[in-house]
């Protein structure tokens, strides 16, 4: 069965691959205003991910041309979102030709905090990624986002949240809101995003030592510390609590919790906080560009549902149910272009071109 999207998300497509048409079905494109982004938010929502649905029976002519321009289609929806400027508070930018993007946190003069309105951005952000994940695999070409690094300026990689939002005058309603977005923005960069690289040149605080635990891997300098003081300044780091007791044992993220003490990168690195430190930031440079192009030289659509079969099986209860998790990413990972094309490239003796 063809499965029709709403009328504004095939709509605002075929405009841009230059139909007069729906493609989906028989309504004339009237209004020229509704944009590509908009389409690939609808497909986001609707979970448009897998190609299938375009093979499910013979295409139409307008269906097919509206696949081809899907598929000739090599911008992503990333780059009309924001017009960057060298004093935004958080900068993006994607090397489209190796596939690799970079999130820079730039407000250095308040040692980087994760402000309400650097959380929306950074969510935003994620937002886009998404769709361009979404829109790659339902083009069938690779994503312009395979990996994911997060790094900063100056000599504080973040300083956590943004006291002025936690004011009285603020309100509760407000404070929720702040928590929900930091909440949601590092079960994303875990469950959403492709691989993400937290690249640490300097003090990582509270919701800062959050956000580095939420990435996938983490490199940084020698010189560099991470704390969760919030029991220092009559409080605790409750939320960030979450994410350093998903990334080392329980009674030393405890221990940190309590005293609020600073962790030394060597020490982060023991605990299992750091993948690697390194002696200056040159060094902290070509070693996460390395890791950065070997990740973004992998399969883009097998790699990101590793990674999310990987925290997923961590969090089932019982050896049985982490293996029955594993067993059907890895069946459905069997059965993907990519995988098969490992397959016959292995046996032919050749490199392989990746789908995804």
């Amino acid at each position: 069965m063809w499965v029709r999207a709403p009328q504004i998300c095939a709509g605002s497509f075929a405009r841009c691959v230059g139909l007069t048409r729906d493609p989906l079905g028989s309504v004339p494109i009237g209004s020229v205003s509704r944009s590509f982004s908009r389409c690939c938010s609808y497909i986001r929502n609707l979970n448009f991910l897998s190609t299938r649905v375009f093979h499910s029976r013979p295409l139409s002519s307008s269906q097919a041309q509206f696949l081809t321009g899907i598929r000739s289609c090599r911008t992503s929806t990333i780059r009309c979102q924001h017009t960057p400027s060298s004093h935004d508070a958080v900068l993006f930018n994607i090397e489209r030709t190796t596939g690799i993007a970079t999130v820079t946190l730039n407000n250095s003069k308040k040692r980087n905090p994760l402000s309400s309105s650097v959380l929306q951005r950074l969510n935003d952000i994620v937002d886009d990624i998404e769709s361009e994940l979404q829109a790659s695999r339902l083009a069938q070409r690779p994503s312009n986002v395979r990996v994911l690094i997060i790094k900063s300026t100056g000599p504080v990689f973040c300083s956590g949240h943004d006291f002025k939002d936690f004011t009285m005058d603020k309100g509760r309603t407000h404070h929720s809101d702040v928590l929900a977005a930091c909440t949601q923005l590092n079960k994303r960069l875990q469950s959403s995003c492709p691989p993400t690289i937290a690249m640490v040149d300097g003090l990582a605080t509270a919701a800062g030592c959050q956000l580095v635990c939420s990435c996938d891997l983490v490199v940084a300098t020698e010189t560099s510390r991470f704390c969760v003081p919030g029991s220092r300044n009559g409080g605790f780091c409750h939320t960030p609590g979450v994410s350093l007791s998903n990334k080392i044992h329980l009674s030393k993220a405890l221990e940190l919790l309590l005293l609020g003490d600073d962790l030394a990168a060597v020490e982060a690195a023991r605990l299992g906080l750091v993948n690697k430190v390194v002696d200056t930031a040159e060094a902290l440079d070509a070693v996460v560009d390395e890791w950065a192009t070997k990740i973004a030289n992998t399969s883009g659509y097998n790699t990101q549902m590793g990674k999310r079969c990987f925290y997923e099986h961590t969090q089932a209860h019982g050896i049985d149910a982490q293996y029955e998790v594993a067993s059907a990413y890895m069946l459905d990972m069997f059965a993907s272009p990519d995988q098969q094309e490992g397959i016959d490239a292995f046996f032919a003796r050749r490199q392989p071109v990746w789908q995804t």
